[in-house]
């Protein structure tokens, strides 16, 4: 049985423009911001915990070109999508402008790697759950990642994410609002964590053109201490960025993808049979949710 954890739900968010960046830059200049102002439980929307403004936990440098082309060595987006060593840029593995990073940028003795897959090597953990590419009107719709391990993805849709932008003025706001049911729909696959961490990667720059960033928040941010249970309240966030100072003054966003980190712990290697279970599951709970819509 896989027992993986789904933890507080992670994203990452990628900037777009026109200029390339010749080297890696630092991603905290002077005033730059991507942070929360807003974070409340999604199973009680209506008591909203107004956190003043919380800034990320830390971030790695602007990187030059493209965060997610798919180009051999690597294909820069996971392919299994369970958090394993070389699966995704975020896990170390390469794209056609090389390794970005080793994957391990943000762990650590509280937020620590775990075999994942019983290869004895220690995983990141980082699932990618998609991306938000922005037209040039500033907005934009979120595309959930197709699949996880292999399976359609039915745990969660376009709802999960949402951001805009001012065109003029490179000033945008986010909403990262998982389903109050998340973790516990995952649990099969995932164990009985829930995400520790999410991660903004912001791209800046059509293509191969400009740069990105990678921020990153963590759960004891917001008052949940690692790692997150799946019974814990789901929460909800809302925040925004100014990231113009950083990307030399340009303002325009070529897409948002969004991550969250599995923290691991006790759990088997995933088995196929119950890749199937699980699979089935997902069916049934969606075809359940679509009766529940048309009867209400």
């Amino acid at each position: 049985m896989i027992n993986k954890k789904f933890l507080a739900v992670g994203f990452a968010l990628s900037i777009g423009s026109t200029v390339a960046f010749a080297a890696q830059l630092a991603c905290n200049q002077s005033g730059s911001y991507v942070n929360v102002t807003e974070y409340y439980q999604a199973q009680n929307p209506g008591a909203t915990t107004v956190s003043g403004t919380i800034g990320y936990n830390s971030c790695v440098g602007v990187y030059p070109g493209n965060d997610v082309p798919g180009v051999a060595p690597g294909n820069a987006l996971p392919t299994t999508n369970l958090g394993w060593y070389g699966d995704g840029y975020m896990n170390g593995e390469p794209n056609k402008q090389g390794s970005f990073f080793t994957g391990y940028e943000f762990t650590s003795a509280q937020y620590p790697a775990s075999n994942l897959n019983g290869d004895n090597k220690p995983d990141p953990g980082w699932i990618y759950l998609g991306s938000l590419n922005f037209g040039d009107n500033g907005t934009g719709t979120f595309q959930a990642v197709a699949s996880i391990a292999g399976l359609a993805n039915t745990l969660f849709g376009s709802e999960i994410f949402s951001a805009s932008y001012n065109t003029t003025t490179g000033v945008g706001s986010w909403k990262f609002t998982p389903d109050k049911n998340i973790a516990i729909d995952a649990a099969p696959l995932f164990g009985k964590n829930y995400f520790d961490q999410f991660a903004l990667v912001f791209k800046q720059g059509g293509g191969d053109k400009g740069g990105f960033a990678v921020y990153d928040f963590t759960s004891d941010q917001f008052g949940v201490a690692p790692p997150p249970s799946y019974l814990d309240p789901i929460l909800n966030f809302e925040g925004n960025w100014d990231l113009t100072t950083v990307f030399n003054g340009q303002k325009s966003i070529s897409h948002i993808a969004l991550w969250a980190r599995d923290p691991g712990g006790d759990q088997n290697v995933p088995e196929p049979g119950t890749l199937v279970l699980f699979g089935a599951a997902l069916v049934g709970i969606a075809v359940a949710r679509k009766r529940s819509a048309s009867a209400s």
